[in-house]
């Protein structure tokens, strides 16, 4: 690692604006290296017209350099800019760059300044807090320029890759003038970086001003808030902004959003993410508050559509959660009622079973208990699917004339349909 950029590790350790920034990584911050002086011609000036027109444009009567954050580059390397040191290095053409705030601002921008980069109106730009000076190769007085960002395209997510994919635009901006497009006497080369992102091209170079450039970012599951870092050579540490990230929703729907409680019936839920389609197989994990759904996670086709089976357990509401972390949570309810009409069909389909049987006029009392009990049991055996075969109509079969005929049959053959459902339980 050269010298330079060990000073700039140095300085970004030592400032608690940097500490309080997520760290570049290693790699990345490889890349940071210092300017380097342009090939172009300037008009030769002296060193005390240099240093004059360089603490002119930084605002010397303001305040003591000494109580500023101010870095200028000397040579090949980034030095702490001082009233003691001020003179040496400013007697010659060099980059200087201020700390002027603490956070990004956003700010408005004609839609056609960033023309060169998109197509559609730019709705959110911002400035960071760090002021550059430098001279232009036309010569004369330094100029003062801002490192803006603006947000091209939020980031968002993209079906054939899988990721979520954004643009933004760069551009250096004189701050008096933005459509001064003065090349410069220093590069000035510019790193972005972001959680778990592949970025292209980094890093930046610039030198001119009102030169915008396009910046592509892919990211496989970003996190709320996204944080996009900038950082030359001369910041203590990077400068953030706040990338939008626009998530696909999780449909939840349920194909009927009130069924009987205490587990005597089943819905199908829906579960469908639209951008998702193409990719079969993209898993959502599902919960609900009350009863069970199946299966979890439940795996999506190429139409980006899953079904699973919510089964009810006791009265209340059941709110269904579906997660899958590049996405918004999806949510749907179903309501658990009291299965009235299902207790209703079954206590006089048994009742009637029971007096259609031989042995009622002899006991009647009898009959019609066991006829209910055997209406009861076989109706919740029949609702909940415990077998297909023992009273011949399909499990899990639902409607009140449905649950009467089931519960009259088995009212009717009372402990017989008993044995017949053991013994195809046993087979």
């Amino acid at each position: 690692m050269s010298r330079p950029q060990l000073l700039l590790v140095a300085l970004t350790l030592a400032s608690p604006v940097a500490r309080a920034q997520p760290t570049l990584p290693a790699a990345l911050a490889e890349h940071v290296t210092p300017p380097t002086p342009v090939a172009a011609a300037m008009k030769p000036m002296s060193a005390v017209q240099t240093r004059n027109s360089l603490l002119t444009a930084l605002h010397a009567a303001d305040s003591p350099l000494d109580s500023r954050d101010v870095v200028a580059l000397s040579g090949s390397q980034a030095v702490r800019l001082t009233d003691s040191n001020s003179s040496a290095v400013l007697s010659k053409p060099t980059l200087i760059a201020e700390r002027v705030g603490k956070v990004a601002t956003q700010v408005a921008f004609p839609g056609s300044y960033w023309s060169k980069v998109s197509a559609t109106p730019v709705k959110a730009a911002f400035v960071l807090p760090t002021r550059f000076t430098a001279f232009t190769t036309q010569g004369g007085q330094p100029v003062n320029f801002n490192i803006v960002l603006a947000v091209l395209d939020a980031l968002h997510y993209d079906a054939g890759t899988g990721r979520f994919m954004g643009r933004l635009a760069m551009a250096l901006v004189n701050s008096a003038n933005r459509d001064d497009n003065s090349a410069l006497t220093h590069e000035v080369p510019v790193l972005l970086a972001a959680e778990a992102a592949d970025i292209t091209p980094i890093p930046l170079l610039f030198t001119a001003l009102n030169a915008p450039r396009e910046v592509h970012l892919s990211v496989l599951s970003p996190t709320d808030p996204y944080a996009v870092h900038a950082m030359t050579a001369l910041n203590h540490g990077p400068d953030s902004i706040v990338m939008p990230i626009r998530r696909p929703d999780i449909e939840v729907r349920p194909v009927s959003s009130l069924i009987r409680g205490l587990g005597l019936e089943e819905t199908t839920v829906v579960i469908r993410i639209a951008e998702t389609q193409g990719r079969k197989g993209q898993e959502v994990a599902l919960q609900t508050t009350r009863g069970s759904i199946a299966p979890s996670p439940v795996a999506l086709d190429e139409s980006g559509t899953g079904v699973a089976k919510l089964r009810s357990a006791g009265i209340g509401s059941a709110q269904i959660t579906a997660t899958d972390s590049p996405f918004h949570d999806g949510h749907g309810k179903v309501e658990f009622a009291w299965p009235v009409a299902f207790a209703l069909a079954t206590l006089l389909g048994g009742i009637v079973g029971a007096l259609l049987r031989k042995d009622a006029r002899q006991h009647p009392l009898g009959s019609i208990l066991i006829g209910i009990l055997a209406a009861t049991v076989v109706c919740v055996a029949h609702a909940v699917g415990v077998n297909t075969q023992a009273w011949g109509t399909p499990s899990g079969g639902a409607g009140e004339g449905l649950f009467f005929f089931v519960a009259a049959v088995a009212g009717f053959s009372g402990r017989e349909v008993m044995s017949k459902l053991l013994s195809a339980d046993k087979k």
